[in-house]
């Protein structure tokens, strides 16, 4: 079952996106090393991995329209470029706006 925290970032995701996009949910970020010791934010990498929440249209003009519907799925653990897709901080740090065509490098 979802936190209420969960359902709330749920329901400030877009309702359409445009073709060729998807929003992933990356991991939490781990702010305190075992050791005890606290990294900043400003030391941290950029997440390269997360959930594919939302697919954007692919146009049936694309002759692969087919294959980027059986290849990539809602739900699928993907890797993505480091540095790429655009932090969604309206919704959370954890959320990043993609383009699924040069972002995404596999599905796990």
């Amino acid at each position: 079952m979802k936190s209420k925290k969960e359902q709330k970032e749920e329901s400030k995701l877009p309702k359409t996106l445009w073709p060729y996009k998807a929003v992933i949910l990356t991991p939490p970020k781990e702010e305190k090393l075992p050791s005890g010791i606290i990294v900043p934010n400003t030391a941290e990498d950029i997440p390269t991995s997360g959930e594919v929440l939302m697919i954007g249209p692919i146009p049936i003009a694309d002759k692969s329209a087919e294959l980027w519907e059986k290849i990539l799925k809602v739900g699928d653990n993907v890797r993505i470029k480091k540095g790429s897709g655009m932090p969604l901080e309206e919704i959370s740090d954890r959320h990043r706006f993609v383009d699924i065509r040069t972002d995404v490098m596999y599905i796990k």
